[in-house]
């Protein structure tokens, strides 16, 4: 069979596509396993008679509203690195940025569990910070799987590439803010 070549049939734009579709399934699956996470935080929360439960003290704001801001500004630096790319100005001072924001939003998630610990809350000490610890390292997880997709973007810094690892990073973004709000603020 030497001679033989083979021949791309779907080129660019169907690769194009099937990435497209992939991220899509992909965030689709990912907010179905939040929302179930939610609805059972919901559940417990709103059968609570008081909250928060069982004479447990309301988390300090510090380390969510930190975490929150840097989330919003990483996402701010993405669509600036972003726009930059697509008008050929493609500096990476601005996806570092992103990254750094990314890993700082990790840190102070790190310094929120260290917190509640401190406190008395551990993992086993019931549903409420079970489904915190829970939640948030779950959150935790998928942001560590998009800051190696931020990373890999100083390597493959193509259309679909960029909009795809943006449409991750912000999903993660609004993700977030949510549980920001449910947890530590309603």
């Amino acid at each position: 069979m030497e001679g033989l070549k083979t021949v791309d049939c779907y080129g660019d734009r169907g690769r194009e596509i099937a990435s497209d579709i992939a991220m899509t399934l992909a965030l689709i699956s990912f907010a179905m396993l939040f929302l179930a996470l939610m609805l059972c935080y919901a559940i417990f929360r709103f059968n609570a008679t008081v909250w928060p439960p069982m004479g447990m003290e309301r988390i300090d704001p510090f380390y969510p509203v930190l975490s929150t801001t840097l989330m919003a500004a990483s996402s701010v630096t993405f669509e600036v690195f972003s726009a930059r790319l697509k008008k050929g100005k493609g500096n990476l001072g601005f996806l570092a940025l992103t990254l750094l924001l990314g890993l700082g939003f990790l840190g102070s998630q790190a310094l929120l569990w260290k917190g509640l610990l401190a406190s008395g809350l551990y993992v086993g000490s019931g549903i409420f910070p079970s489904l915190i610890y829970g939640l948030t390292w779950i959150h935790g997880g998928h942001l560590a799987l998009a800051l190696l997709f931020l990373a890999l973007l100083f390597i493959k810094r193509t259309g679909p590439w960029v909009k795809n690892v943006g449409l991750f990073w912000h999903f993660l973004g609004v993700v977030w803010f949510v549980l920001y709000l449910a947890l530590f603020v309603f």
